[in-house]
């Protein structure tokens, strides 16, 4: 039996270790559908930009983030 549609707009959110992530790659720190959680980009290993304010900002290797899927 296929899987059960997801409601429109609904966001099915994927957790990965910071590290996994790819350079530039868009992440979200919590898994809320807010305006509180905002989008960051990870600059490298060890640093990501936070997009509203356009700072960097250290961020350790393992902390687990989000990624959306629509």
């Amino acid at each position: 039996m296929p899987d059960t549609p997801q409601e429109f707009g609904s966001i099915e959110w994927i957790p990965y270790k910071y590290r996994e992530l790819n350079d530039d790659d868009l992440f979200w720190f919590t898994m809320e559908k807010s305006r509180e959680n905002k989008a960051y980009r990870k600059v490298n290993d060890g640093s990501a930009l936070d997009l509203s304010i356009m700072e960097q900002f250290p961020v350790d290797r393992n902390r687990i983030v989000y990624q959306k899927e629509y």
